[in-house]
């Protein structure tokens, strides 16, 4: 379902960003041929190859590990999150905050 909705042709143009966005929220990505054939059209494919041909930083496995345990419901839950016993930039490093467009910018490693 996820290839055909990304593959039309007037989303085509974002499915590099995409799949982008894709690994780095889960471990690893498997492409479809179809979805495949659109990224590989776009601009991000190079980094696209990069990052499913090498092994993902220990950082980045942590983060996923760490989403993992704490589940959807804490992760979604700022009062959790508060009270959450790490530092500050963890916490913002465990929730994505390098992407939060409309919060607090951050230069952080992925």
């Amino acid at each position: 379902m996820f290839c055909e909705v990304i593959t039309v042709s007037w989303l085509k143009h974002l499915s590099g960003q995409v799949v982008l966005v894709l690994l780095d929220y889960l471990d690893h990505v498997t492409l479809c041929s179809k979805l495949k054939a659109a990224v590989m059209e776009q601009q991000q494919w190079p980094d696209i190859c990069r990052l499913q041909e090498s092994a993902r930083c220990l950082q980045h496995l942590c983060r996923l590990q760490v989403r993992s345990c704490l589940g959807h419901l804490r992760l979604r839950s700022p009062v959790f999150m508060s009270f959450l016993p790490v530092p500050e930039r963890l916490k913002d490093y465990i929730l994505y905050r390098e992407y939060d467009l409309y919060g607090k910018q951050s230069s952080m490693p992925g």
